[in-house]
């Protein structure tokens, strides 16, 4: 496990791939603030950011689903890609993690106010949005609600 561990952190896994941590930085924010573990608040970020991201870049979602979760192949790629996320949903609530408990809270904290002058300037130097861009924040977060 600890091998396992260093290898996912030193970035051996990404070599040669552009690599995309948004969700990570998301979760990271919500472990602070709300002292939620790391490994349960991935299990309500993940899902809604891959969620999002089948209206993004549809092909990696599917392809993950296939190759993680077996999903069937078909023409229907976004079908395939939600699947892939359905069935990592079930895994997370079969170890005993929520995918949305925590979601109704951040939504009723975060989302009217438009997000805390934090959390903007937390993502224009992280890198997950544009500079001055919060826009696909709250989209993420939305997702979070269904569980």
């Amino acid at each position: 496990l600890m091998w396992c561990g260093n290898i996912a952190h030193n970035g051996t896994c990404g070599v040669g791939c552009e690599e995309d941590w948004a969700s990570h930085f998301l979760e990271h924010e919500i472990s602070a603030i709300y002292n939620v573990t790391h490994g349960a608040g991935l299990s309500v970020v993940f899902p809604a950011w891959m969620t999002w991201m089948t209206e993004h870049n549809v092909d990696k979602i599917a392809q993950y689903a296939v190759r993680v979760w077996n999903v069937s192949e078909a023409d229907n790629k976004k079908a395939v890609a939600l699947e892939g996320i359905a069935r990592l949903k079930s895994f997370f609530k079969s170890i005993g993690f929520v995918t949305h408990i925590i979601s109704v809270y951040f939504a009723i904290i975060l989302l009217p106010s438009g997000l805390s002058i934090g959390w903007k300037a937390f993502f224009m130097l992280s890198g997950v949005v544009e500079t001055g861009t919060t826009k696909y924040i709250p989209p993420i977060f939305s997702r979070m609600t269904t569980g």
